[in-house]
């Protein structure tokens, strides 16, 4: 199945609060495995709901502390890069977290 959708884009830095709309091909819009593509990109991605993504980091810095490999610890960084990128976005466009940042 292939929709037409929207994306909601931040350009670059230097446009902060700077929002475009974008068409993308909606491969697939399954909850919590959407499947898209956005312009200029060969291949589509995956979108990770927010509170998803939170608990995937959670769960990766956990089992990264507790086997403490380096793979893990590469992993519990790149989902924690991730994180810190989605609440930096949400902060900056005045939207609220689907779930709570622990301290």
């Amino acid at each position: 199945m292939r929709l037409s959708g929207h994306l909601l884009h931040r350009p670059a830095a230097s446009q902060a609060n700077a929002l475009q709309k974008q068409e993308l091909d909606v491969l697939s819009s399954a909850s919590n495995a959407a499947v898209v593509r956005a312009p200029g990109r060969r291949f589509p991605g995956v979108v990770v709901q927010g509170d998803t993504l939170a608990n995937l980091a959670g769960l990766a810095a956990e089992a990264a502390s507790e086997c403490e490999s380096e793979s893990g610890s590469e992993l519990s960084g790149l989902l924690d890069g991730l994180l810190r990128h989605y609440e930096r976005v949400m902060a900056e466009n005045g939207l609220e977290l689907p779930y709570h940042r622990a301290v």
